[in-house]
């Protein structure tokens, strides 16, 4: 025993019971005070330095977004920049998930920009070519009227997944689907085809943008029935990157 503690402790001597005194007891509950406080400050840090991982590596990510994130966000009173400094990392980060890289990938629905472009009307009711992709992380905000918006980081873009009254939206690297939340005859569904998405589905945050409607999906017996619009992507970069 080193001096330094001999002289600094009490000790019982051989023979000797040596329970816990009052100073123990004292110095047991400063050194533990001391320990939760250091814990503490180590665990805000810690979460401090995972949130800028987090967001550097999003942030790096990030290059556009769906032209329909800024209005349905803005309906429930929240900005682009406010929506995304809300999201954390999810369980499984940064292990999770693993981009999944160009190779073995395809053009996003091709045959949809084709037709789009060209000004012709799609007759196939073939399901466009899917692009694979990651959600990065995604977050949902309740509707102050029913329903729900969910914000998802998909590989490069900010999107859309929502319930909005009768009908669920979703969008993906330019390209808008609407689920109907009703059923339409078939030939009436078939010949939505070309026409305005706002005369089959009104909604404030496209309606007057001329967007027309480049396919449609489903149909028929037990089948739900999609409308696809393509509309584009905006550039966007997330705030701490700017």
């Amino acid at each position: 025993m080193s001096k330094k503690f001999a002289s600094s402790a009490a000790v019982a001597g051989p023979g000797e019971p040596d329970a816990p005194t009052a100073a123990d007891y004292r110095r047991m509950r400063i050194a533990q005070r001391k320990a939760r406080t250091h814990f503490g400050a180590i665990e805000v840090a810690r979460a401090e330095a995972l949130l800028e991982a987090f967001r550097a590596e999003i942030g790096a990510a990030v290059r556009s977004a769906s032209p329909l994130f800024e209005p349905m966000f803005a309906i429930e009173g929240i900005t682009l920049d406010e929506a995304v400094a809300m999201l954390e990392p999810r369980i499984g980060w940064p292990g999770r998930p693993r981009p999944s890289g160009p190779k073995g990938r395809r053009s996003v629905h091709t045959h949809l920009l084709r037709h789009y472009l060209a000004g012709l009307t799609p007759t196939s009711q073939r399901r466009p070519t899917q692009v694979s992709s990651h959600s990065l992380v995604g977050r949902r905000f309740d509707r102050v009227n029913g329903g729900y918006l969910r914000l998802e980081v998909v590989d490069h873009s900010l999107e859309i997944d929502a319930q909005v009254g009768p009908v669920c939206i979703r969008t993906r690297f330019g390209e808008l689907r609407v689920e109907l939340g009703f059923e339409m005859p078939q030939t009436m569904f078939v010949a939505c085809v070309g026409r305005l998405i706002e005369e089959i589905v009104d909604y404030e945050v496209w309606r007057g943008l001329g967007w027309r409607i480049a396919a449609i999906e489903g149909g028929g017996e037990h089948l739900g029935q999609t409308l696809v619009v393509v509309t584009g992507s905006v550039p966007y970069r997330m705030p701490w990157m700017r």
